[in-house]
C-alpha cells in the first residue's frame, strides 16, 4: 500500500516522496512455515475433500537429506504405485506427472521458503495510531487481531467450497472416506518399514546382529512376564 505524505504530530504533511506501507504480520503476529503446515493439515483433515486420493499428512524438516528421503518414499514412490494400478485399470497415469510439477514448484520456492525475511511495518503502525476508534472499526488492518488457526480453517473451508465446488453437506461422506484412507496410509507405511528392515538386514551384518539381539531380548522379557 502506498500513499504520498509524511506523518507528523498526528496529521499528514503532503510531500513529493512516496512512502511505502508494508501491511504484514512478520513483526507483530508471526507464523512459521511449520505452524502453517501443521495448521493446514489439521484443518484439511477436519474438512476433507470428497475426491481425496490419499490421507493428507506431512512434516517440515530442517535437514535436506531427511527431506529428500521422505520425498522419495512418501511422494514419488506412492505416485508410481498409484500410476501402476491406474495403467492396469486401463486408464491414463497422472500422479507421477503431478508430483513432478509439485517438486518443480518446491524447488523454485526453496530460496524464499528457507530464508528469513523481515519487512519493516513502522509506517503502518504509525498510520494506525492516527486513526480514531471509529475509523479503526471501519478500516481494520491490525494484524495482531488475526488468529492463525481460525484464519487457516476459514481458508480451507473457502478453498473447499469455492475452488473445488464441494458443498458443506458433503463433509460427512468425505470424513468417512478419510478414515478409510487413514488405515490405508498406516498399512502402506508399515509395509514400507518392514520392507526397508528386510533389505537392511539382508545386506548388513551389523543390522542383522542388532535385529537378532533385540529379538532375543524381546523373547527373554516375554518369558519373564509370563513367569510373574
Amino acid at each position: 500500500m502506498t500513499r504520498p505524505g509524511k506523518e507528523d504530530a498526528g496529521f499528514l504533511i503532503q510531500s513529493d516522496d512516496i512512502a511505502v506501507y508494508n501491511c504484514c504480520t512478520g513483526l507483530q503476529n508471526p507464523i512459521t512455515w511449520k505452524q502453517f503446515v501443521d495448521y493446514s493439515f489439521h484443518h484439511i483433515r477436519r474438512h476433507p475433500l470428497v475426491d481425496t486420493m490419499w490421507y493428507p499428512d506431512g512434516a517440515t524438516h530442517s535437514c535436506s537429506t531427511i527431506n529428500t528421503v521422505c520425498t522419495f518414499f512418501l511422494h514419488f514412490l506412492p505416485a508410481h504405485i498409484v500410476d501402476f494400478f491406474t495403467v492396469i485399470a486401463g486408464k491414463k497415469p497422472f500422479m507421477v506427472s503431478i508430483q513432478k510439477k509439485l517438486s518443480t514448484a518446491a524447488v523454485c520456492l526453496h530460496y524464499f521458503t528457507t530464508q528469513q525475511w523481515i519487512f519493516n511495518d513502522d509506517k503502518v503502525r504509525q498510520l494506525s495510531s492516527l486513526l480514531s476508534a471509529e475509523d479503526k472499526k471501519c478500516f481494520s488492518f491490525d494484524v495482531r487481531e488475526i488468529d492463525w488457526p481460525t484464519y487457516i480453517e476459514s481458508y480451507i473451508l473457502g478453498m473447499r467450497q469455492f475452488l473445488f465446488k464441494e458443498k458443506p453437506s458433503s463433509l460427512p461422506t468425505a470424513r468417512k472416506k478419510l478414515r478409510t484412507l487413514l488405515w490405508m496410509s498406516r498399512f502402506f507405511k508399515l509395509v514400507m518399514l518392514v520392507s526397508f528392515c528386510r533389505i537392511l538386514i539382508a545386506h548388513s551384518t551389523v543390522a542383522r546382529r542388532i535385529f537378532f539381539t533385540l529379538l532375543d531380548l524381546a523373547f527373554r522379557v516375554f518369558r519373564m512376564i509370563r513367569q510373574v
